[in-house]
């Protein structure tokens, strides 16, 4: 059976593999390493279906508390603003974790807290992992991007980085 792509990118590769293959069974020297068929594949490259976000909610396993906690890698920066209360105090009542996470925990909700300001609470989303969104606002903070909400808040007198606490509080769209 011969299939034909329509990609000319790849026919022309498989082209070129088939008249290699070819030239290596007919040459003498060759011949015996390759003796037996060749066996042609490719793996498609991504397509907006790979790349869209799907919509599924993580399992907690019965063995696992409910609350966030360290990844445990060797060298983390993350790891020391983890706040592992299981419940977020806002403005308007208390949210309770029920999930089992850590900052390397993807597709989730998170909240970034300050210790030293309860009440402000900063909500975000992200399909990465935690821990990588985290080092983009370590580094806004930082870098003293004041134009986003984050950093503005934690630049300001008597406040630093080491006042703000993250913790994912539930599973988000992925």
């Amino acid at each position: 059976m011969k299939v034909r792509i329509k990609e000319p990118r790849i026919n022309d590769a498989l082209s070129n593999l088939s008249q290699s293959v070819s030239d290596l069974t007919s040459d003498s020297r060759t011949s015996r390493i390759f003796n037996k068929p060749t066996l042609k594949a490719f793996r498609r490259g991504k397509n907006l279906n790979d790349l869209l976000v799907r919509n599924s909610l993580l399992q907690n396993l019965p063995h696992q508390l409910p609350g966030t906690f360290p990844c445990n890698r060797t060298v983390c920066r993350t790891c020391p603003h983890v706040n592992s209360s299981s419940t977020i105090a806002t403005p308007k009542g208390h949210v309770y974790i029920t999930g089992h996470f850590s900052y390397i925990t993807e597709h989730v909700v998170y909240c970034l807290s300050c210790t030293k300001c309860p009440s402000i609470v900063y909500i975000g989303e992200t399909g990465r992992r935690l821990a990588d969104r985290f080092r983009e606002h370590r580094r806004d903070i930082i870098n003293g991007r004041n134009d986003l909400p984050v950093p503005a808040h934690f630049n300001q007198p008597s406040h630093t980085l080491e006042d703000m606490k993250g913790r994912p509080s539930q599973p988000g769209i992925s």
